[in-house]
């Protein structure tokens, strides 16, 4: 496992990263465990066990979790219509063809939704909302970094989809699950804080993993840098997709990228997925559950090399996936250098923790340097 270790020391030293934990599981049992650098490269703290990171997109597979976990209860379907929950979204409309690569969302012609957006449809992209240039401009015309999360879902309700539901695919970044996760709280009667930190973070010993931090955890958080030409720039205060989703600023719970937590935490979620649901006794969901959860959701034709399950990336395709995973692996990874995997086939899963602005998710060279070396070191 030597080469995992030297390669982030290696970006550490040439300032592509200030930090880093990394963790490897092989049947179930932790064979690597490592942090290295610094949280605060200013203060000279260096990354601990418990340092907290900010999981941006990998926030999506916990509230993946939550939902199944209200499907089970019988609270919830994933063929649901989510005007159901929201009824002001009965009334969508789409642009007359997937344009999202288009230079102005004002030109395009639109027409009625032909049919409605399900849970489902959030769970695996097929949403059109956010997903190319016509919603997301919409989107941010409509919010603001004062709205509750009750509000700035009602205002989403207005924009027009990139596509028709279901036809097409690509990645909602941030208003599906967000819509997901107030639909989340209309269905429980629960804040969705409260509702994991019941359901999910309490039950697996999660107590880092919160939307808003109390002052200790602030001082265990990782500074937010952006790499800029061999120097790192603290960007905390500046960064703009912090300022939408940071519940700390605004108290908006964001489903898609809002969660804080540590490695030792999710690497508990991500033994529960290992584990087809349950971890240490306490069982969170069904082994069907966990199995759906990792399973093609999207029709053939949609997608190659890389499908969605329901909040995860599924690889069907490992060489047109460009990917060290087998076939079969599943997970996701955040914008800011988070980056999980479970490989059922070879009982393998690994997580990598970081807080870089501009590394990218699963496809930042840092997460496909962690794939190659974690396969190599496992010799599998």
């Amino acid at each position: 496992m030597t080469a995992i270790t030297e390669n982030l020391i290696r970006r550490i030293d040439n300032n592509e990263i200030a930090g880093a934990a990394a963790v490897v599981l092989q049947n179930g049992q932790i064979i690597y465990s490592q942090t290295v650098g610094y949280a605060n490269m200013d203060k000279k703290e260096e990354v601990k066990a418990n340092t907290i990171y900010r999981l941006a997109s990998m926030t999506k597979p916990i509230l993946a979790v939550a939902a199944l976990l209200l499907v089970e209860q019988g609270k919830l379907k994933l063929t649901d219509p989510i005007h159901a929950y929201l009824p002001e979204y009965a009334a969508m409309k789409a642009v007359v063809s997937d344009r999202s690569a288009g230079e102005n969302a004002s030109d395009y012609a639109v027409e009625p939704a032909e049919r409605y957006i399900c849970i489902i449809d959030l769970l695996n992209h097929t949403s059109g909302l956010g997903m190319g240039q016509v919603s997301q401009e919409a989107s941010a015309k409509v919010m603001s970094a004062e709205d509750t999360l009750e509000e700035r879902i009602s205002k989403w309700s207005t924009i027009v989809l990139d596509f028709q539901p279901g036809t097409a695919t690509g990645y909602s970044g941030l208003l599906a699950f967000d819509i997901l996760g107030r639909i989340i709280e209309v269905v429980s009667g629960l804040d969705l804080q409260q509702f994991l930190i019941t359901h999910l973070f309490e039950p697996l010993q999660m107590p880092d993993t919160r939307f808003i931090l109390s002052e200790e955890q602030k001082k265990r958080t990782a500074v937010l840098y952006e790499a800029n030409e061999g120097s790192l720039n603290d960007v905390t205060r500046t960064d703009l997709l912090a300022s939408i989703v940071d519940a700390n600023r605004n108290g908006y719970f964001s489903g898609a990228a809002g969660l804080f937590g540590t490695a030792q935490d999710y690497l508990r979620f991500v033994q529960m997925l290992v584990n087809e649901g349950e971890y240490e006794g306490v069982r969170i969901l069904k082994r069907e559950s966990i199995i759906e959860m990792r399973s093609n959701q999207l029709p053939e034709k949609l997608y190659a090399g890389q499908v969605w399950g329901l909040g995860v990336r599924v690889i069907v395709d490992k060489e047109n996936a460009d990917t060290s995973l087998t076939n079969g692996s599943y997970g996701w990874s955040g914008a800011y250098g988070t980056h999980f995997w479970v490989d059922p086939e070879k009982g393998l899963a690994a997580l990598l923790m970081m807080n870089l602005s501009n590394i990218g998710g699963a496809s930042s060279p840092v997460a496909k340097e962690f794939e190659q070396a974690v396969y190599a070191s496992c010799e599998i």
